[in-house]
C-alpha cells in the first residue's frame, strides 16, 4: 500500500519524510515528519544514537537537537536501545539505554538497575553478557593543563582532548580558559608576554625574555639608561633612533635610553624593521571561523594577527563557530544501514542518515537494500548491526561500536581495542606511534621516525591530523655552540633563546649560559 505524497513505514523503522497534511498514525504504518537539518547542529545527542523514552523508541534527530520517535514497542522493557529495536529479551543480559545499565528480567524485558552519569560510561560486553558503569575521566566543561598542554573534558566525559599547545607550562591556565568560554571566546593559551631572543631596558638594567616567555629576566647593569641597549641586551648603546620591540612595546632609542611609542596587540605584531605595530588580519586573538578553503576547517585567530588551523573537519556542514569545534560525522561517504525495515544511507553532507527505501513485508533490510525472503537459521551483519534469525526474520541483536567488530557467526559484536576513551595514537616503548584504525579492532604500528633521537609524540599536530615525528623533545633545552636552545611546543623546531658568550651548558634539564 502507497499513499500520495507520503513515505510509509514499517512499525520499527526510521521516521520518513512527509509533507504537511499526513495524518500521525495509519494503521500499522507510522508516518511522522522528518525534521530538516538547521542551518547549526545541536549537541543534544550524538548522531547514530537511539534511547527507550519509556516504551518509545527515538533516535537523535538530524539537527542533533532532540530525539524523534522511530516506534512504539509493546512495553518499556521490550525496547532495547542497544539493538534499537523492539525485541523480547533473553534472560541475564544486558544492554545500556542513555546512560542507564540494564539487566534482562526472567520475564524477557529490559530492567534498569543503574544511571552510570552519561551514555558513553555505560559500556556494554559485545555479547551482551554483562554491562559495567565506566569511571567518568572528568566533568562537562573542565580544563587541566598537562604540562604546556590545554585539554578539555570530551563530551562524552571517558577521556581528556587537546585543545591546544601553549609555548610552555606557564603560558597554559586552566582558570583563563573556562572563563574564556563562560564569556563566549575560544579557549586559548595565554599570550606570551615576550618572544625568545628578545630584550628590554629597565633604567640602566637589559633584561632578557624568560624562556617561558612570560618574565623579563634582569642582566648585568649598565653605567646608566643611555648605555642600555633594547636591541641585544648588551652595554653596548644602540645609535639613536634605533627601533626594537620589548614585548608587545615598541620602543625607539633616543639619547637618555630607549622609549615606548606604542603598545602593540601582542609581541607577535611589533615590527622593529619598519618601526611600527603591525595589524592582525583576523581581529582579536581566540576569534573562531570556518573556513572551507582547500579542506574544511575550524580556524582561530592566533597571538601574530593571523589565522590557524584549530581543527580539520570532514566536512563543512559539520564546522561549528558556536560550539567551537568540529562535530563528528554521523557516517562515512555513501555508508549505508538498516533501522528496522528502513534502508538508509548518509547525507551527502555526512551530518545525518537519510532513509532510501522501506523493505515490504516480505523482504528484509540489508547491507545494498531490500532483499527477497526472510531466514531459516544463523546470523549475520548489517553494517553495525548483529541479527539473528528469529521466526524466519532477521531480528536486530545489538550495534556495534564498529562494521568491523560485528561478529556475523555469533551475532555478537567484539570490544573495541583502541579508539575512543582508549585514543586515537599510542607510542610504544621503542618511541613507534600506533595508530587506531577505523575497524576498532587492533593497534597499527607506523614505520620508526627517521631522526637519530626519534620522540614518539600521540597527540595529533595543531590544526589536527596525525601526529607527527618530531626532531626535538618539546620544550627541552639544549646548547649548540654558544647558543642556548629550546625545543618549540610542538617539537618541530629549535630556536636559539640566548646567546652565551662564556659558555652554555644544561644539567639535569636547567639551562645555564654564562657571560651574561
Amino acid at each position: 500500500m502507497a499513499f500520495a505524497g507520503c513515505t510509509r513505514r514499517l512499525v520499527g523503522a526510521w521516521l520518513a519524510l512527509c509533507p504537511l497534511g499526513c495524518q500521525a498514525i495509519l494503521g500499522d504504518f507510522h508516518l511522522e515528519e522528518e525534521p530538516a537539518v538547521s542551518s547549526g547542529l545541536g549537541t543534544t545527542c550524538e548522531p547514530s544514537a537511539f534511547r527507550c523514552n519509556d516504551a518509545d523508541l527515538e533516535a537523535c534527530r538530524p539537527d542533533r537537537r532532540g530525539w524523534q520517535l522511530v516506534t512504539h514497542c509493546a512495553s518499556a522493557g521490550q525496547c532495547d536501545a542497544s539493538a534499537a529495536a523492539c525485541r523480547t529479551c533473553t534472560p541475564g543480559e544486558a544492554g545500556c539505554n542513555d546512560g542507564e545499565r540494564q539487566l534482562c528480567t526472567s520475564g524477557g524485558e529490559l530492567e534498569n538497575k543503574e544511571d552510570c552519569g552519561a551514555p558513553a560510561l555505560c559500556i556494554l560486553q559485545g555479547d551482551r553478557s554483562s554491562a559495567r558503569c565506566g569511571m567518568a575521566a572528568c566533568d562537562p566543561g573542565a580544563f587541566f593543563c598537562d604540562g604546556n598542554r590545554l585539554r578539555t573534558c570530551a563530551p562524552e566525559r571517558d577521556h581528556w582532548k587537546l585543545v591546544a599547545r601553549c609555548a610552555s607550562v606557564p603560558l597554559c591556565n586552566a582558570a583563563s580558559a573556562v572563563d574564556q568560554v563562560a564569556h563566549g571566546a575560544a579557549p586559548t593559551c595565554l599570550t606570551p608576554l615576550c618572544l625568545p631572543g628578545t630584550f628590554a631596558c629597565d633604567g640602566a638594567t637589559p633584561e632578557r625574555c624568560s624562556a617561558d616567555q612570560n618574565a623579563w629576566e634582569p642582566l648585568a647593569p649598565c653605567a646608566d639608561a643611555a648605555s642600555c641597549n633594547a636591541s641585544d641586551g648588551s652595554c653596548n648603546p644602540a645609535p639613536d633612533g634605533t627601533f626594537a620591540c620589548s614585548g608587545a612595546d615598541l620602543v625607539q632609542k633616543a639619547a637618555g635610553g630607549f622609549v615606548t611609542l606604542e603598545h602593540c596587540a601582542s609581541p607577535f605584531l611589533c615590527d622593529a624593521t619598519v618601526g611600527e605595530c603591525n595589524k592582525s588580519d583576523c581581529g582579536s586573538p581566540g576569534t573562531l571561523r570556518c573556513n572551507d578553503d582547500e579542506l574544511p576547517k575550524l580556524e582561530e585567530c592566533s597571538p601574530d594577527g593571523t589565522w590557524v588551523v584549530r581543527e580539520v573537519c570532514d566536512a563543512g556542514a559539520l564546522c561549528s563557530v558556536a560550539e567551537r569545534r568540529c562535530f563528528p560525522a554521523a557516517c562515512a561517504v555513501e555508508g549505508t544501514r538498516c533501522v528496522g525495515q528502513a534502508f538508509q544511507r548518509c547525507s551527502a553532507d555526512l551530518t545525518h542518515w537519510q532513509t532510501e527505501t522501506i523493505c515490504g513485508d516480505d523482504q528484509s533490510c540489508g547491507t545494498a537494500g531490500c532483499e527477497a525472503g526472510g531466514c531459516t537459521n544463523g546470523a549475520r551483519c548489517v553494517e553495525t548491526s548483529a541479527e539473528v534469525c528469529s521466526g524466519g526474520h532477521w531480528a536486530p541483536r545489538l550495534r556495534c561500536a564498529t562494521a568491523g567488530l560485528c561478529l556475523p557467526a555469533s551475532g555478537s559484536c567484539g570490544d573495541p581495542l583502541c579508539g575512543g576513551p582508549l585514543g586515537e595514537y599510542q607510542c610504544t616503548g621503542d618511541e613507534r606511534l600506533q595508530s587506531c584504525p577505523p575497524d576498532r579492532k587492533q593497534w597499527n604500528t607506523a614505520p620508526p621516525c627517521p631522526t637519530a633521537t626519534p620522540f614518539c609524540d600521540p597527540d595529533p599536530p595543531a590544526g589536527g591530523g596525525a601526529p607527527v615525528c618530531e626532531i626535538c623533545e618539546p620544550l627541552a633545552y639544549a646548547c649548540v655552540g654558544t647558543s642556548l636552545t629550546r625545543c618549540a611546543a610542538d617539537g618541530q623546531s629549535s630556536p636559539t633563546i640566548a646567546s652565551c658568550p662564556g659558555g652554555c651548558a644544561v644539567t639535569a634539564g636547567v639551562p645555564s649560559c654564562l657571560g651574561l
